[in-house]
């Protein structure tokens, strides 16, 4: 806006210019004429002096014109400068607003950070084996359910004790895997028949044996359980004598 009215003045300023240089011109052009041809009536020396009041009229708008246009610049300058200044305060506040913003996503990085630290400590030292203190131990039992089962699930429960349960068919007394869940503790795979020259004649009938005993617990209690302990343990010292390699 600004610079289309600093365009308008201007061509305002050239046309009154060109018009006093006209008449300049014109005046100049009579004058030589009077002194050429001595013409001293009265009748055009006031004609010139016409010319010169209209010339000086014309001045004297250029120049109120010229006091309008100034005075109008001054006025857009000003409504300039105070947005300028406006948008400064703007910008000065924007980025206070900024830093804040950066400085709170940086202390919440940092607390997530510490979180994930802490969470990282405590994993650690729950999975870490304790030394120095309380040691923990894994009570297992095998070869059951058995008429004894009851009578081991009060124990436990009068102590406050978790165990596992390594499980094999036992007829009759195969009720008891629901009592071992239903009271908290885990229930293992330990083979169905428990017989070694039938669980390691070869690798099908350890499988088919183990799928067996799998079946019936989950039968008996609606655990399908993943965890297994081998008859006559893992070292092979069993096994070799009923199946080679």
């Amino acid at each position: 806006m600004a610079n289309e009215i600093n365009k308008k003045i201007r061509r305002q300023n050239l046309f009154f210019r060109r018009v006093i240089i006209i008449l300049a011109i014109a005046v100049v052009s009579v004058s030589i004429l009077l002194a050429v041809f001595g013409i001293k009536n009265k009748n055009q020396k006031a004609e010139l002096n016409k010319m010169h009041a209209s010339a000086s009229a014309v001045q004297g708008e250029l120049d109120e014109q010229k006091s309008v246009d100034e005075s109008k610049a001054e006025v857009i300058e000003s409504y300039k400068n105070a947005m300028d200044e406006q948008s400064s305060a703007f910008q000065e506040e924007k980025d206070k607003l900024n830093n804040k913003i950066s400085e709170l996503n940086k202390q919440i990085a940092m607390k997530k950070q510490q979180q994930q630290q802490q969470q990282q400590n405590e994993n650690k030292e729950e999975h870490s084996p304790q030394t120095g203190g309380a040691k923990t131990i894994y009570l297992t039992f095998d070869d059951g359910p058995s008429p004894n089962t009851p009578k081991i699930l009060k124990i436990l429960s009068d102590n406050g004790v978790k165990a596992t349960f390594f499980v094999t068919n036992q007829g009759k007394y195969n009720s008891y895997m629901k009592d071992i869940v239903n009271q908290g503790h885990a229930i293992a795979l330990h083979t169905y028949t428990h017989d070694y020259k039938t669980v390691y004649s070869s690798d099908e009938a350890y499988f088919n044996d183990l799928q067996k005993i799998s079946d019936l617990v989950y039968k008996e209690t609606g655990v399908r359980t993943k965890i297994i302990r081998f008859p006559g343990g893992a070292s092979n010292t069993v096994s070799r004598k009923y199946c080679k390699d």
